[in-house]
């Protein structure tokens, strides 16, 4: 996969200038015309592998706070606004047809005419064998189904550009959108005629990230599930006469573009086409993560495990304790580890774009540095409230809805915890009664005020987080606070709350260096969300349709999710005495083990609760935005989180388009509300 990411970035490059000049965000110029140098990528079988390679370039690090939109602009996290991230903009509204996340839509267009110009010059070259051309033509099939789908998720109906098109088509002979209901067939009869039989199911070694079978059905899979969903099945926010094509029509559907009856037939494709892709997964040597040894492998000398407040570690306890802090360090190793290390739950991930969520996570002031300087992160990812309390507690419930745990009342009050030394109680004495008893992806995740970040990045030592005040040091290899600091206005949270989640363990520094990284794949698709697409079918079969059937099924399946996590299976009582549906609770298992990944996004969108999570005003943190050293209870209390401006409107639903894209195709239909 490394050598797919450098040919991608080099390759691509030469093969869009070598093809034509590809500048421009318009669609429409997908396709560069031929020229008499373009056979040379095709000249040799290394060439010709070099040209496929360049093909996978436009395939997204899901879990980056920055390239993607969908991150950072729900419930799970906010950033500062200083930031101008695109996920921001979309959040607040402040997208319009002249300042659009038009990148999507030009860069998944020009390389799905990446693909086709592949093809058609992969038909040609004799240097290629006819076994390896099946596969390669398979390869990039899956990518054009691939790129159609990141599109259709994010803007809705979109054209179907299934053949290279001639720079010198008139554009009244481009295509429109197409009807919502036509793409999934089209994609989906891509993939199962043209790429699942003619791809392996597993790849290995400098393979690994390369197209499977068990990837196509695995995005097949997820793309049936999303047009299930209540968005897409009966509940879209606009009628057919607000929203449809004036002139381009879709065969079958008119100029419709969305159905607006609800299909109680798309959950059974659904939970057939996931069924498939958990199979074949399973088949292909896939599973759960669970090696709760792998710290001893990589940290042999000191083994060391995270701080977890208010746990028991003594008496009879003590054998609990030790396997729930494995537990975490496992969490953390999860999404940080690669195939070749053990990890055979991601079944495809992207390398090259970890480093600057992880910068962006990281806490301010870790540790001074000789230069008089820091080595510091950006503490800008900041997890929301809405996160915080809708990971479990250590029972498998909600906070708010487990009676074992704290009053909400006493969330915000201190525990009362101590230390070992003077230092480490004037930490613990910070954490409040909401970090004690939760589950253990919460501590694997999560950082807050007097808990830890990491076992080793504060020098070989955890570092023990002030999240209120921004006292600073002058000593070499001294911490400081990470608290907000009027002379770094760009870089802090804005909840109280850092995020751990993709930050390689062992990462340390040092007053004259950083050790202990190493570079991950970033999870694409993990088995965990198999399990959980096949839950959420089965689930909505048996609520939606009064369909008993598949409801047992649908617990089998999540349970295996919160097995994993050290919680209580799910029973049919804890789901009567939540108030919850049974839907509800698949929900919010993949709000917390997807957390960060990309999903969420999509989730909210497509069973239409963005009303009720994403107006005004809904999104809290603890009250720290631009205050300098607040006291222990002016920072402890839920405040909204202001600064960004955060609106719901029902146009977010989708992405608009930059205004050229409609200008020049005069069969292009602008997104509703826009």
């Amino acid at each position: 996969m490394k050598d797919i990411i450098k040919y991608a970035k080099s390759v691509a490059t030469a093969l869009l200038i070598a093809a034509g000049s590809l500048t421009s965000c318009d669609y429409l110029d997908v396709v560069p015309p031929e020229q008499a140098s373009l056979p040379d990528a095709t000249k040799t079988e290394n060439a010709t592998l070099g040209f496929l390679y360049s093909c996978y370039a436009a395939v997204p690090n899901t879990g980056n706070y920055s390239a993607q939109t969908e991150n950072g602009g729900v419930d799970e996290y906010t950033m500062p606004g200083e930031w101008g991230e695109a996920s921001i903009k979309m959040a607040t509204n402040n997208f319009t047809t002249a300042d659009s996340p038009e990148w999507k839509w030009g860069n998944y267009y020009r390389y799905i005419g990446q693909c086709h110009l592949f093809l058609q010059q992969l038909e040609k070259t004799t240097v290629v064998s006819e076994e390896k051309k099946a596969n390669w033509r398979a390869e990039a099939n899956f990518l054009i189904a691939y790129y159609h789908f990141l599109l259709l998720q994010f803007y809705g109906p979109i054209p179907i550009n299934d053949h290279y098109i001639d720079m010198d088509t008139p554009s009244e002979d481009f295509p429109g959108r197409s009807h919502f209901d036509y793409v999934v067939d089209w994609i989906a009869n891509k993939l199962d005629t043209e790429v699942i039989p003619n791809l392996p199911a597993t790849r290995s070694g400098d393979e690994w990230g390369r197209a499977t079978s068990v990837i196509a059905k695995a995005i097949k899979a997820r793309m049936y599930l999303y047009a299930a969903s209540p968005l897409w099945n009966g509940s879209f926010p606009y009628s057919d006469a607000d929203w449809r094509n004036e002139k381009w029509e879709t065969p079958g559907y008119g100029k419709s573009v969305v159905s607006h009856a609800y299909d109680a037939s798309k959950w059974e494709r659904a939970r057939s086409a996931c069924q498939e892709a958990l199979d074949a997964a399973l088949a292909a040597g896939h599973k759960l993560y669970t090696n709760l040894d792998y710290y001893m492998t990589t940290d042999p000398q000191s083994q060391a495990l995270p701080y977890i407040p208010g746990l028991v570690e003594t008496g009879p306890e003590a054998e609990a304790a030790k396997e729930f802090k494995k537990r975490v360090m496992m969490f953390r190793y999860l999404v940080a580890t690669r195939a070749d290390q053990g990890n055979e739950e991601i079944i495809w991930g992207k390398w090259g774009g970890l480093g600057s969520t992880v910068n962006a996570s990281m806490p301010l002031k870790i540790i001074r540095n000789t230069s008089s300087g820091w080595h510091e992160g950006w503490s800008g990812i900041s997890p929301l409230l809405s996160t915080i309390t809708n990971f479990y507690t250590k029972n498998g419930k909600l906070p708010a809805k487990d009676p074992g745990f704290a009053k909400e009342s006493e969330w915000y009050k201190s525990a009362g915890l101590t230390g070992t030394t003077e230092e480490e109680t004037s930490y613990r004495a910070n954490i409040i009664n909401l970090n004690l008893n939760r589950e253990a992806r919460y501590y694997a995740w999560m950082a807050f005020d007097g808990g830890d970040y990491g076992v080793k990045l504060f020098d070989g030592k955890p570092l023990m987080l002030d999240m209120k005040s921004n006292t600073s040091t002058t000593t070499s290899g001294q911490r400081g606070g990470q608290g907000y600091d009027p002379t770094q206005e760009r870089n802090r949270s804005l909840t109280g709350f850092l995020s751990q989640k993709f930050v390689y363990p062992l990462v340390q520094k040092t007053a004259n260096s950083t050790t202990g990284d190493q570079n991950s794949p970033m999870p694409v698709i993990r088995i965990a969300e198999l399990y959980l697409n096949l839950a959420e079918c089965e689930a909505a079969m048996s609520e939606l349709n009064n369909n008993d059937t598949y409801r047992t099924s649908a617990f089998t399946h999540l349970n295996k999710i919160r097995e994993r996590a050290g919680i209580p299976d799910l029973t049919e009582s804890m789901v009567a005495e939540s108030g919850m549906s049974l839907v509800d609770w698949i929900l919010n298992e993949r709000f917390i083990e997807l957390w960060g990944e990309g999903f969420r996004y999509y989730d909210i969108r497509r069973w239409v609760l963005a009303p009720n999570l994403l107006g005004e005003g809904m999104r809290e943190g603890l009250y720290t935005d631009k205050v300098a050293n607040p006291t222990f209870e002016e920072f402890n209390r839920p405040t909204p989180v202001t600064s960004i401006g955060y609106k719901w409107t029902r146009r977010q639903y989708l992405g608009s388009l930059y205004y050229v894209e409609v200008a020049k195709n005069e069969n292009m239909l602008q997104a509703p509300g826009y």
